[in-house]
């Protein structure tokens, strides 16, 4: 009974930050996503520029999710960076399914498929890179 109990404790240590990391990512994407869309609206050709923004911020968002999800979890950090980044790509995919209506980016659809594939290895370079906490040094004083 015990190793069961284990098991799902286990699981859990993977999958919650790895959702509390999604959370972030999504809204921090919606955040910035408004936020380029005011610097394409003051740029002389913001057609030129909506591809490059849009594709910005899903690879901020996703690195930014990759760290939290690394910081959340410790030392299980690569799994929930990996899990958060399928996440994200799951929801990419969901979402190229809605019937709205779109000029196009002039990016053929295996480049863009290509560009979302790889934000499960944005948020897994990321976690590795900057997810780990340092222990915090304490310092002993001297009694006198």
């Amino acid at each position: 009974m015990s190793s069961n109990t284990t098991d799902r404790s286990t699981a859990l240590d993977k999958v919650l930050p790895a959702v509390k990391a999604f959370a972030v990512g999504v809204i921090l994407s919606a955040v910035l996503l408004f936020a380029f869309t005011g610097i394409a609206f003051f740029s002389k050709d913001p057609d030129s520029l909506t591809a490059l923004l849009g594709y910005g911020a899903l690879y901020i968002s996703s690195a930014v999710m990759g760290i939290v999800a690394a910081r959340l979890s410790g030392e299980k950090g690569v799994v929930s960076s990996v899990l958060s980044g399928v996440m994200m790509l799951v929801l990419l995919i969901f979402m190229s399914f809605l019937p709205v209506e779109c000029t196009g980016d002039g990016v053929s659809p295996l480049v863009s498929m290509l560009m979302y594939a790889a934000v499960p290895g944005v948020a897994v370079v990321a976690g590795l890179l900057f997810g780990k906490r340092k222990p915090a040094k304490h310092r002993r004083r001297r009694r006198r």
